[in-house]
């Protein structure tokens, strides 16, 4: 019996290793068919920032393979990323389904579905390599006037890419000391730039210029204005061509809204914010309302803003800064005076205000935020009145 009892129980050991053995077969079986039987057949990255529109889109079978190997064995961190931090949108393409991802300021990995951080150095590679080919055909370099004066001449042509319209169009140097005075190549270029602006504007615009095979960020502004050279080309005067550290012809100063836009062409928009203190913000804040470029103010604002004080700011034409002083100031907060006189879009009305702008300390992103409520008081002071 002891015999029958000792073969009885060695072969229900062998029955149980069979039966791993056989369960490990199953599970690693399914896996494999599940990974060639939809496979990862596009990937496209883009920018989470609506106003930039670059896309990146990979089809390499074999790096697609590649990846997902290894974004298979992704270790998965429970933790939460906030929308307002999201800085590139990941589309994964399989055969039988889609799969959005994202990808925070230092390239971590997030699954906004599972909540979950997945984190590889493999993977993060990846992405490194390709948001690098992404920047790099997108955005222009920065470069002081300085050093881009010399390459572009008077009388030389050029090509300019609005970064938020994607279009491109030709421009030709008039002249200029302290920034480029430029002026549309031909009749057609001309008409780029209005459909642009809708109606001639003084308000700045972001742009790349491609020189020499190499693209620069820059700012325009799209008003006639001056002389000219060109004749044929329905473009009564010239209009200007900002870079870094380049300054306006009246007043001989570097000018906050080409300085922005600039940032803005070259990518770098996030890290100009970040690092300001807030009575550099409060002239950045301005700026963009004059320009009617958001972007920069959603960045810095804290918390939800009604889409009818957004529309609302859309009405100031001009904000001429008499005095801006930090009034008060500390670890965790801050409020900046502002002495300025608003001009409302399409008429003449304009009304002096001392506003006061106010800011907290963003702990994450280790940067000043504006208060909603500094902008619900502006709209309701300024064009409520």
């Amino acid at each position: 019996m002891k015999y029958i009892r000792n073969v009885l129980n060695g072969t229900s050991r062998i029955l149980i290793f069979i039966m791993a053995v056989i369960l490990f077969l199953v599970i690693t079986s399914a896996a494999y068919l599940t990974f060639m039987y939809n496979p990862l057949i596009k990937m496209e990255i883009t920018y989470a920032w609506p106003e930039y529109k670059g896309k990146l889109v990979i089809r390499d079978k074999k790096e697609l393979t590649d990846f997902l190997k290894v974004y298979r064995e992704i270790e998965s961190i429970p933790g939460q990323l906030r929308e307002e931090d999201f800085y590139y949108l990941v589309k994964l393409e399989y055969k039988r389904n889609l799969e959005q991802v994202v990808l925070d300021k230092k390239l971590k990995l997030y699954n906004p579905a599972t909540k979950n951080y997945e984190y590889s150095p493999h993977v993060q590679s990846f992405f490194a390599r390709h948001i690098t080919e992404l920047n790099n055909s997108y955005f222009g370099e920065i470069i002081t006037w300085q050093e881009i004066a010399p390459k572009i001449p008077k009388g030389k042509a050029i090509e300019l890419r609005d970064i938020e319209a994607g279009v491109t169009f030709s421009i030709k140097r008039y002249g200029g000391v302290s920034h480029a005075d430029i002026e549309p190549l031909d009749v057609e270029d001309t008409q780029i730039l209005k459909n642009i602006y809708g109606n001639w504007s003084w308000k700045r615009r972001a742009v790349v210029a491609t020189i020499e095979g190499k693209q620069y960020a820059a700012s325009i502004n799209g008003m006639p204005h001056g002389g000219g050279k060109i004749w044929d080309n329905d473009f009564r005067g010239h209009f200007c061509l900002h870079f870094l550290s380049s300054k306006t012809h009246g007043r001989g100063r570097i000018d906050p809204a080409h300085q922005l836009m600039i940032h803005k062409a070259g990518g770098k928009l996030s890290e100009l914010l970040d690092l300001a203190e807030p009575e550099n913000l409060t002239e950045y804040v301005l700026a963009a309302i004059v320009s009617e470029d958001l972007l920069p103010i959603r960045y810095i604002v804290e918390g939800h803003v009604e889409e009818n004080i957004w529309n609302g700011l859309k009405g100031i034409r001009y904000i001429a800064v008499n005095r801006v002083y930090q009034k008060e100031g500390g670890d965790h907060a801050a409020a900046v005076e502002v002495d300025a006189t608003f001009y409302k879009e399409n008429t003449a009305d304009f009304s002096r205000r001392v506003v006061f702008m106010e800011y907290t300390m963003d702990e994450v992103r280790n940067s000043w935020r504006l208060k909603r409520e500094t902008l619900v008081n502006l709209y309701n002071e300024v064009l409520k009145e």
